[in-house]
């Protein structure tokens, strides 16, 4: 596998494992964490409570990936251009 794809496979993994470890956290204080999970060592669901993401199951990523590899495709599609060569179509943003 070439050393570039390789990298980029990596920053995408890492960026979604990120993501999804975070999830249940985003937009709550340390406080808050503390006091709806105690110490967390892995992957967990959000709790129902959670405002952006609430009862979102563990392991679960958030728009921000799904944000990341809809970039990652367009550059892959633009060979790496961002001259607006690659096109962006509304539907690829539907759920």
């Amino acid at each position: 596998m070439d050393p570039r794809l390789s990298r980029a496979y990596g920053a995408l993994g890492g960026l979604a494992l990120g993501d999804a470890l975070g999830m249940p956290t985003q937009a709550l204080s340390p406080a808050q964490i503390h006091s709806m999970y105690g110490r967390i060592t892995g992957l967990v669901d959000a709790d129902e409570s959670q405002p952006y993401a609430p009862g979102m199951p563990a392991g679960s990523v958030t728009d921000d990936t799904q944000q990341a590899l809809l970039i990652a495709s367009l550059l892959v599609r633009g060979r790496g251009s961002s001259s607006g060569h690659a096109h962006l179509d509304a539907s690829e943003f539907a759920h």
